[in-house]
């Protein structure tokens, strides 16, 4: 969207999976028939490092733009602004060497007035 956009306001929403579909580790477990240490020490060192990676993306976030609300629910942490344009957003995420596959945007435009 463009910077001086008097016709719509953008709303942007970042989802972190807690539990990534995609992840390889969780795929590993659903074929396990018989749990033991090892695989659960695998899957703790997995999500302490997922963990991890979502905290740092929602600090740089934070730091980039003080407007945020941020909420949990069952198996995702949401964050959600109106004020803040996403290609920025991208920009500072990008840039720490995070990609479109560590969390999911939702962009939602609505029109302030008038026809577009």
């Amino acid at each position: 969207m463009k910077k001086n956009q008097w016709t719509c306001k953008q709303k942007i929403c970042f989802i972190f999976e807690i539990f990534p579909r995609h992840a390889m580790p969780l795929k590993k477990l659903r074929h396990i028939r018989q749990m033991n240490s090892r695989s659960v020490r695998e899957l703790h060192a997995f999500l302490s490092a997922h963990l991890e990676k979502i905290a740092s993306m929602m600090d740089l976030l934070q730091k980039a733009h003080d407007h945020w609300i941020v909420y949990g629910k069952k198996d995702k942490i949401i964050m959600e602004t109106d004020t803040y344009d996403f290609n920025e957003a991208l920009d500072v995420l990008a840039s720490h060497g995070f990609n479109k596959d560590d969390y999911i945007l939702r962009v939602e435009y609505e029109r302030k007035w008038g026809m577009l």
